[in-house]
């Protein structure tokens, strides 16, 4: 509360192997980028005259990871933007999350910028990481020179059930 009260703003960077979880994700966890973050912390008067602290957090890094259609390595840039309001107890935390625009956190325990960012950071990472465009060719088992199309199972079902029987 006293950062917000102060409207401080921090940054940093960190090497990507302290993010151990995020740089984890990645190809080599020895390769992931230098994490560079900005957090801004401010105080924002609601209708009510109520004073709530607030956090603007941003990170810029890269991972290596593996493009899941060609099996080739690709960077991955990443770029987190996120809103931070902060209430006094966990179970309010928890309660307005769901309808609240921003995230919603916890004044109950400490906050530990590391680990919000390496949070962030995971949480933007693709579920299938691909390349827009391949750098090699991919082939599939239709352009395989031995694939033999099969006959669908039911093909020959369709074929009867136009058919009448005496």
């Amino acid at each position: 509360m006293k950062l917000a009260q102060a409207g401080e703003a921090l940054s940093g960077r960190y090497p990507g192997s302290s993010l151990t979880r995020w740089a984890n994700s990645g190809l080599s966890p020895d390769q992931a980028s230098e994490v560079a973050w900005q957090a801004r912390f401010e105080l924002k008067t609601d209708a009510t005259s109520r004073s709530t602290a607030w956090l603007h957090l941003k990170a810029q890094a890269e991972l290596k990871l593996e493009c899941q259609r060609c099996l080739q390595p690709m960077s991955w840039p990443q770029q987190v933007d996120c809103t931070y309001r902060f209430v006094p107890t966990e179970a309010l935390a928890l309660e307005q999350d769901n309808e609240a625009e921003e995230d919603v956190l916890s004044l109950e325990q400490p906050l530990d910028l590391l680990e919000l960012v390496e949070d962030e950071l995971i949480m933007d990472l693709p579920m299938v990481p691909m390349h827009e465009k391949c750098p090699v060719s991919v082939k599939t088992g239709t352009q395989t020179p031995d694939f033999t199309e099969k006959a669908h199972p039911f093909a020959t079902l369709a074929g009867l059930k136009g058919q009448k029987t005496d």
